[in-house]
C-alpha cells in the first residue's frame, strides 16, 4: 500500500469551509479512483497547519490519482495560505482500532 501526504497551511477563518470542501468534493473524487483505500485529514489545533493523507493499493494507483488532486487545488485557492507540499510513502504498517 502507498500513501500520498499533502502538507499545507489554511487560513484559520476558512477552516470549516476547507473541511466541508474536502468532505463534499475531494473525498468523492478520490473514491472514483482505482485503488483508493482511505483518506485522513489532520489539522493543527488552534493553528493553520493541515495534512491530508490518502492511501492507495498500488504505487500506480497513487500516481494515476495525482491529476485529481492537482485539479482540485485551484478550488482551494482562497483557503490555502501556501500551495501543498506533496510527499509519497510506502505504507509499512497499518493498524486500526477494534
Amino acid at each position: 500500500m502507498y500513501a500520498r501526504v499533502n502538507r499545507t497551511r489554511w487560513r484559520p477563518e476558512r477552516r470549516d469551509d476547507a473541511a466541508q470542501f474536502t468532505h463534499d468534493r475531494i473525498i468523492p473524487a478520490y473514491r472514483e479512483q482505482n485503488g483508493f483505500r482511505g483518506y485522513l485529514l489532520l489539522t493543527e489545533p488552534g493553528g493553520d497547519g493541515a495534512m491530508a493523507i490518502t492511501m492507495w493499493e498500488t504505487e500506480e494507483d497513487m500516481e494515476a490519482s495525482a491529476p485529481v488532486a492537482r485539479a482540485l487545488i485551484p478550488e482551494l485557492g482562497d483557503v490555502l495560505v501556501e500551495p501543498p507540499v506533496t510527499e509519497t510513502y510506502e505504507v509499512t504498517i497499518r493498524a486500526e482500532g477494534s
